[in-house]
């Protein structure tokens, strides 16, 4: 998503970026921006320092308390190297700084260094269905539940009455192709009848979270 004001930097931004592979959100009001950066999933932002509205460290500050967003790349567009703007910016959670005016080769260079870390990121968020049954501890309570899909961070389970958003967990589980059980802490997330219960992970073993990506992306080889 790339916020700005000014109608040429949105222009530039989605000539230089879209042939790139690049689906590009072009927000003028960054009321709008916040409020997409709460209900939708972004792989990193481009954001102009002073704006209307909220500023651009007001729209930092809101994309780093969303749920789906709070680790993405953030991009300032600033006027030169101003360090008070930086060292402000720094606080609120930006990443990178880019002088305006924007050109289109700083543009291509910014992007290749974000390239992956935008890619970590959608791969953290990106679910696999897992279909096996989760034993889950809590409280001294045990239950055994059906999960439904898995991510680098987090699952999905079944909708149980007996988990409440913010619950402290232990899960363990099965993986297709992994020899030993996963166990791991983890944390609810939230929890809708629809949808079912999200669970994000805690301190997840260093073997485990190379498992639990492998199996993501199709790699996982019988691992002991």
């Amino acid at each position: 998503m790339v916020v700005d004001e000014e109608p040429s930097v949105l222009s530039l931004a989605k000539a230089v970026l879209e042939p790139l592979g690049c689906e590009v959100l072009a927000e003028s009001d960054s009321r709008e921006a916040a409020a997409l950066a709460q209900t939708r999933k972004l792989n990193g932002v481009i954001l102009g320092a002073r704006m209307r509205g909220l500023d651009g460290f007001d729209l930092a500050h809101a994309i780093r308390r969303s749920r789906s967003n709070s680790h993405i790349p953030i991009v300032m567009l600033t006027a030169g190297e101003d360090a008070r703007t930086m060292r402000r910016g720094i606080r609120e959670g930006i990443n990178f700084f880019l002088a305006k005016p924007l050109t289109r080769e700083p543009l291509i260079h910014l992007f290749e260094s974000l390239r992956r870390a935008m890619w970590e990121e959608r791969r953290r968020y990106a679910r696999l269905p897992l279909r096996v049954t989760a034993t889950c501890s809590s409280g001294g309570r045990t239950m055994q539940l059906q999960t439904r899909n898995i991510s680098t961070g987090g699952m999905l389970l079944e909708p149980s009455e007996g988990l409440a958003r913010c619950q402290e967990i232990e899960l363990e589980f099965a993986l297709p192709g992994y020899s030993r059980l996963i166990r791991v802490r983890a944390t609810v997330q939230h929890q809708t009848p629809e949808l079912g219960v999200g669970v994000k992970f805690q301190d997840v073993p260093d073997a485990h979270r190379v498992a639990i990506d492998a199996y993501i992306l199709g790699t996982l080889q019988k691992r002991g």
